[in-house]
This record gives structure tokens, C-alpha cells and sequence, in this order.
């Protein structure tokens, strides 16, 4: 659903970044949290019913693993939601349940180091109960 030159833009970058250990980024695009988490569900009801899997098998770590954004990587740490929209929507839904979110007026295509260093100070400055 994206341009050929925004798709070899993609490209270029997730080259550029192969090697990159230390950050992900990950831009949801023509995705819904919701659809997300049904082919997650479809995919695990495939595997208990050809018998790989048992229905004791299903918990969260499995149904993070079906998720098609994010995966097996770990739950993020902050969420930066761009041009001052105070919700989430159906972004990454099961994903950001416990996450920091950093809400910015800036909108993506002027979104640049100062605001991305902004949203990790900001970040850096809040206290976590790490769910207790």
C-alpha cells in the first residue's frame, strides 16, 4: 500500500541499520492492533488443531510471539505518539498496555533528533514501578 519510492526509502534505511543492536524502531502502517491480535489467534487455533500445540500451551509470551508487529522482540519501553493526538487508537494495543507514552504536537514528517531527544528526556525522568 505504500509508493515505490517510500518502500526503496524503507529499504535503503533497514539496510543502512542491519547492524544496529541497540534501538528498534517500528512504524505501524496500514495496520489495526485489532486485526493484529485475530490473525495472532487464527494462527495459534491452526497449531493447537494440527496438534503442535496444546490449548495449556496459550499464554501471553505465545500470543506476543503470533503478533505480527513486534513478534518475539520485547515489549517497548516508550511509545511516541506524533501530531498531539491524546489516544493510542489501534496502535500496537496489546503491545503498549504497560508502556511510557510520550505524546509530541509535532507530526511525523517534521519529527527529527530534537524531538525524538525530547521524548527520551522526558522519558528518563519518570519513575517506574516496574509493576508493583
Amino acid at each position: 500500500m505504500l509508493s515505490e519510492s517510500l518502500q526503496a526509502t524503507i529499504k535503503n534505511v533497514e539496510e543502512a541499520t542491519k547492524d544496529n543492536a541497540k534501538l528498534d524502531l517500528v512504524l505501524p502502517t496500514c495496520y489495526t492492533s485489532q486485526s493484529d491480535i485475530v490473525q495472532a489467534t487464527r494462527k495459534i487455533c491452526h497449531k493447537v488443531k494440527e496438534g503442535s500445540i496444546t490449548i495449556e500451551d496459550v499464554d501471553e509470551d505465545l500470543i506476543q510471539q503470533h503478533l505480527a508487529v513486534l513478534g518475539s522482540r520485547p515489549i517497548p519501553d516508550l511509545f511516541i505518539r506524533t501530531g498531539g493526538q491524546l489516544r493510542v487508537g489501534m496502535l500496537l494495543g496489546w503491545q503498549i498496555a504497560d508502556v511510557h507514552l510520550h505524546i509530541t504536537n509535532t507530526c511525523a514528517p517534521d519529527f527529527g533528533e530534537d524531538v525524538f531527544l525530547d521524548a527520551l528526556r522526558s522519558y528518563q525522568q519518570r519513575h517506574t514501578m516496574f509493576g508493583r
